[in-house]
């Protein structure tokens, strides 16, 4: 019986330390990756389609093989916790700086009240967003990033191609090419908005921007 009971612990052990999801393709509907089933591996770029809600529960890692990315036309919600951060961050054993592409959010909205307090819409809180080469792009989308670390992205922590507004608060970027960007890049994963970008409405508020190779805070449109 000890025998048996023991057995029924170590593959119990066994089937908790080696679990993992693999994620690719379009998400249709509204769906949650929980930690009972992380990490999730990403082996395909994934969408977030219009409408659709993806939820990340706290404590899950997702990890991105080379070249990938999370384009998110609907909602994100990843809200960690001090004990429980979400991690983003490359499949490789031995990471470093622009192994994946970046999580980009094209035409995603987030809702604040006059006092920018969230409401409802995009949300990113105590994550961990390293080793891409962007970390989060935005493109013609509000968004909520707080408490988090966006860290060793080979070209920038965050680029910004039309944001409207959104909030950045108690974020640490650091040891990126630059804290953030405005490119405005034009390519398979996003329009290029050109001469017609807009940066307005957002509010930075008590972040730590620093070790940046290039640039800290970029504001060269409007």
């Amino acid at each position: 019986m000890r025998l048996f009971i023991s057995t029924i612990l170590l593959f119990s052990t066994l089937t908790s330390l080696y679990s993992q999801t693999s994620v690719s393709g379009a998400i249709g509907s509204d769906t949650t990756w929980s930690k009972a089933n992380s990490p999730y591996i990403v082996t395909g770029n994934v969408l977030v389609a219009s409408g659709v809600t993806l939820t990340i529960e706290a404590g899950v890692n997702v990890k991105f093989n080379d070249d990938l990315f999370l384009k998110v036309q609907g909602t994100l919600i990843a809200v960690g916790d001090s004990n429980n951060r979400i991690i983003f961050t490359s499949n490789n054993s031995e990471p470093s700086a622009g192994d994946w592409k970046w999580i980009l959010f094209d035409n995603t909205s987030t809702a604040f009240d006059s006092d920018y307090n969230y409401q409802s819409g995009t949300k990113i809180a105590y994550s961990d967003i390293k080793y891409a080469q962007i970390g989060v792009k935005i493109f013609q989308s509000s968004l909520m990033i707080d408490n988090s670390n966006i860290s060793y992205n080979s070209t920038s922590g965050i680029d910004f191609d039309d944001i409207t507004k959104s909030l950045f608060s108690n974020n640490t970027i650091s040891n990126n090419g630059s804290g953030t960007t405005l490119n405005g890049f034009s390519n398979d994963e996003g329009d290029d908005n050109g001469s017609n970008d807009t940066y307005k409405d957002v509010l930075w508020l008590s972040n730590t921007i620093s070790d940046n190779t290039n640039n800290g805070l970029a504001f060269n449109r409007h």
